[in-house]
């Protein structure tokens, strides 16, 4: 039989009945110039404001690059970075659905959670561009699109 153990120790929190993008974007605006996400190996940050506005851009540019999808799956190739934040909620903001991938996947496993969500676009970070590479070629998709632009670029 399974035992099951509340580990909460804090009282339950009221949730806003919002989007994730919005709960995020609506928090207190003197945070702006406050760390909000920060790579402990690069020591790479950006603040609140930095945050919400390349997440903005990200989510307009997706819009773009997808003209004529409703909410689109977005898979995302890429380590924990201050940088994954902006492409997480600018996905969401687009009104996006993320499907981040292990980059530990090999290029077989990976290729199958693309193929099962339905993905239509795949970002991937330049570190892991030979395994974008090889799952693109599990996946037969040898003509696919590819533009190079870092996230300051959308």
């Amino acid at each position: 039989m399974l035992r099951i153990f509340q580990l909460a120790l804090f009282p339950d929190l009221k949730i806003p009945n919002k989007d994730i993008f919005s709960f995020f974007y609506d928090v207190n605006k003197s945070w702006q110039h406050k760390t909000f996400t920060e790579c402990g190996l690069s020591g790479k940050k950006y603040t609140f404001g930095q945050t919400m506005d390349s997440a903005l851009r990200w989510g307009e540019a997706v819009k773009k690059i997808l003209p004529n999808s409703k909410n689109p799956t977005i898979a995302f190739i890429c380590p924990n970075s201050p940088d994954f934040v902006c492409l997480f909620l600018g996905t969401l903001a687009a009104g996006g659905i993320v499907s981040p991938l292990n980059p530990l996947y090999t290029p077989v496993e990976a290729a199958n959670q693309i193929r099962d969500s339905g993905a239509e676009l795949l970002v991937v970070d330049p570190i892991l561009e030979p395994l974008a590479d090889a799952v693109l070629k599990v996946l037969g998709k040898t003509n696919a699109r590819c533009c190079k632009r870092s996230l300051q670029q959308w």
